[in-house]
């Protein structure tokens, strides 16, 4: 089956993980829903990719006329739903479905979006052409993905206060292109693969914002629990002892201060790339 390691890890670890952190995910990734909901619209018939526990899915109701919202983790769809009942929105379809492989209801879609969820694919051709196969002709696809690690801040400060302290694991694969979060961070790539699917006049736009880490008004501490719950924090941290874990959050926490902003937020630079194409 396609995408076996992605599929086990989102139903399994990361998929709980942002269930249970999901306020403070939207906290930090909300700046990027208007990039895409802007995209959209009103009366468009809207695919999502990887919608996770629904907060974009939810933005694009109010302007589309239905949203297919399309995810492999079951705990994320889950919660979604949940979040879709709770204010009664009806125009929404979560469906469990790997985009590269499975059939996708609905189409076709005028609009096809993503919010850091298309760089998982073990085929990301396959994955782009299948998506293709359900747009209108000159439907808009729009997504956003990671730059590269080193232009990720947020995701550096901790690593870099554990690595005073113990060794830390690289957490870039040997193949930059290998699925996983930073795996379009070539742009050159991306367009090579849009292309290779049937999407063309492919643009990426370089965005750089400071990401609020925790929720508004927590501060370092806020910052630190949402570090030190991170899956990546607890395989790094697992084998340090409670005086070497104790040095490293004191280390981290000077460095939070850094970004402490006036309102008492921790907010860290963060870079992404604004992918927009025609199919």
């Amino acid at each position: 089956m396609a995408n076996d390691t992605e599929r086990e890890n989102w139903n399994n670890d990361a998929g709980p993980h942002w269930v249970e952190y999901q306020d403070q995910f939207d906290s930090m990734l909300a700046p990027f829903v208007p990039m895409l909901t802007g995209v959209v619209l009103p009366q468009s018939n809207v695919l999502e990719i990887g919608c996770g526990t629904g907060a974009l899915s939810l933005a694009l109701s109010d302007m589309a006329s239905f949203v297919t919202a399309v995810d492999i983790s079951a705990p994320m769809l889950a919660r979604a739903q949940e979040r879709a009942d709770e204010i009664l929105a009806a125009s929404i379809d979560f469906i469990e479905a790997d985009a590269q492989v499975d059939p996708i209801p609905g189409g076709p879609f005028d609009v096809i979006v993503s919010r850091f969820g298309v760089m998982f694919f073990d085929d990301p051709v396959a994955a782009f052409t299948n998506i293709h196969s359900v747009a209108n002709e000159g439907a808009k696809l729009a997504f956003v993905c990671w730059q590269d690690l080193s232009k990720l801040e947020w995701m550096q400060v901790a690593l870099r206060a554990a690595a005073q302290h113990i060794d830390v694991p690289p957490i870039v694969p040997e193949d930059p292109r290998a699925p996983g979060m930073t795996a379009f961070a070539d742009t050159d790539y991306v367009t090579s693969i849009l292309e290779s699917a049937g999407f063309h006049d492919v643009t990426c736009e370089a965005i750089e914002i400071d990401l609020l880490i925790g929720e508004v008004g927590s501060g370092i501490d806020g910052a630190l629990a949402h570090y030190q719950g991170g899956l990546r924090s607890r395989t790094v941290f697992a084998d340090a002892d409670d005086a070497t874990s104790a040095a490293i959050e004191a280390t981290l926490r000077e460095m939070l201060a850094e970004y402490l902003d006036a309102r008492g937020d921790v907010r860290i630079p963060g870079a992404a790339w604004f992918v927009q194409a025609r199919a």
